[in-house]
């Protein structure tokens, strides 16, 4: 049941993308970018999900699994050379693959928004009466 509904939102998130293309078939969801391809693959009936895309390293397992300790969130978790590690899917997981697999631009290599014009005010901001510059203070 879990697994089914995470299908469905990687097919309506592919969807709202837009420019990736979204196939499902019994078992699995594949994303597509020109030639490249993001598949989730039921792993039997015990619930975890295999994903595997376009050159992955053949010596790294990646695998989606729930993790009660986190309210049964999807994790991401990817093995290689007996290192393991693992990121929830939807806070950055999911992200990642999608940099990695599909060559997506990361967010940081989004140009940033211009920062916001200062705020005018209607009236001049009130300055201190001067007599003048101020004393410098020389040190000896």
């Amino acid at each position: 049941m879990a697994r089914a509904e995470l299908f469905d939102d990687l097919v309506a998130f592919g969807g709202e993308l837009g420019f990736v293309g979204v196939e499902r078939v019994e078992g699995s969801v594949t994303l597509r970018r020109v030639e490249r391809w993001l598949r989730f693959s039921e792993d039997g009936p015990g619930g975890d999900v295999i994903v595997d895309f376009t050159g992955r390293d053949p010596n790294a397992d990646h695998r989606l699994y729930r993790e009660p300790a986190l309210d049964d969130r999807w994790i991401w978790v990817r093995r290689r050379r007996g290192k393991e590690d693992r990121v929830p899917l939807f806070d950055q997981g999911l992200e990642l693959l999608l940099v990695h697999a599909l060559e997506l631009d990361a967010p940081e290599d989004e140009p940033a928004a211009p920062p916001p014009a200062p705020a005018r005010s209607e009236a001049p901001a009130p300055t201190e009466p001067s007599d003048g510059p101020a004393p410098v203070k020389r040190s000896l």
